[in-house]
Parts: structure tokens; C-alpha cells; sequence
């Protein structure tokens, strides 16, 4: 009980502290201005906006990334909250570093539609698996499972007025009391 008090204490905070996240409300912005993913420039430019320095090492040329994503006619699928989206874009990357590229395309939908699309990070597995008790590998090689159990921990928590870009840095600030605290029972 004390950690429940302690997250929505935090959730208090976190409503105040949503203007310390100014520069996502500019791509925020961009992202609602350009929503369709049909020009490869467009593409680009939204990957630029989010891309890591982690991304940027496996995926070295975003032209063709910008490609794949534009060639995959993946916009209905966005607005719709399809989570097989995700493991559809996964399917451009064959290399070893599954879990930064994973990170990016649940990212890249998720800056288009922030109700229906986890962040996948390690800060988001450790508190899932504390509650639904699942292995790092079923939710890489299954998105939909991931979205599925971040749909029912956010609800469990009291969590549901936060999107999934806002629950991403909700975690990120506090984590901690995020693990300590118990699901209950539906």
C-alpha cells in the first residue's frame, strides 16, 4: 500500500514536472504536422528527431531505413494501435543489437500514436517482469505481448491518464517505487 501512495504521490509531482519535457512537445508537434510516413525526406526528418547514438551505429544509412518504413505503407496500422507494427518494422533489422532497434520502432510509433504504443526499454521490462513475471525474451520476440501487459500494468497502477510517451519518463523519474509496488487483483 505504501508504494500505490507512493506513485500517485509521484504522479502528483509528475504533472508539474511535465514542463521539464518541453523539447518533446516540439517533436510532438512535428510528428501530429507530418503523421503520414509516405516521403522519404519526411521519414527521415522523424527519425532524426528521435534517433540515438545507439541507432546510429546499427543503422548506419537512414535513407534506406526511411525506405522500408515508407515501402511498408504502415500508417493505417498506426492510427489503428496495431501492435504487429512493431515486430513488421523489426523485420529490416538482422543484426545483433535487436533490443536498441526494437527500442526505436516501438518509439517511432509511439511518437504517432501515444495511447497505443509502449516504449520497449530495459527500464519497462524490469518493472513488468516484477509484476507479470514473463522473461526479457518473450517480450522482445513478442511486442504485442509487451503492449498487452503495459496496457494492464498502467491500468493497475492508476496510471491510465498518462499516454505511453508520458508513462516512458514516468518510469524513467520513478522507477523504484514503481517495482516496490504490488499489482492488485482484478
Amino acid at each position: 500500500m505504501k508504494a500505490a501512495n507512493n506513485i500517485l504521490k509521484h504522479l502528483e509531482h509528475f504533472e508539474e514536472e511535465k514542463g521539464y519535457f518541453t523539447g518533446d512537445k516540439v517533436k510532438d508537434q512535428y510528428f501530429k504536422m507530418h503523421a503520414k510516413n509516405v516521403e522519404i525526406h519526411e521519414v527521415i526528418l522523424k527519425i532524426s528527431t528521435i534517433e540515438t547514438e545507439e541507432l546510429r551505429e546499427i543503422v548506419p544509412d537512414l535513407r534506406k531505413l526511411s525506405s522500408f518504413i515508407v515501402s511498408s505503407q504502415i500508417d493505417q496500422d498506426l492510427q489503428s494501435g496495431n501492435p504487429q507494427l512493431v515486430n513488421k518494422l523489426m523485420s529490416y533489422y538482422e543484426g545483433k543489437e535487436k533490443v536498441a532497434f526494437m527500442t526505436f520502432c516501438s518509439t517511432y510509433c509511439c511518437w504517432h500514436n501515444r495511447d497505443d504504443y509502449p516504449v520497449f526499454n530495459i527500464e519497462a521490462i524490469r518493472i513488468l517482469g516484477k509484476h507479470f513475471k514473463r522473461s526479457f525474451s518473450e517480450y522482445l520476440e513478442d511486442y504485442a505481448l509487451f503492449q498487452t501487459d503495459m496496457k494492464g500494468l498502467k491500468e493497475k497502477l492508476g496510471l491510465d491518464s498518462l499516454n505511453f510517451q508520458e508513462l516512458e519518463k514516468f518510469f524513467w523519474l520513478f522507477s523504484e517505487d514503481l517495482e516496490e509496488a504490488k499489482v492488485q487483483s482484478a
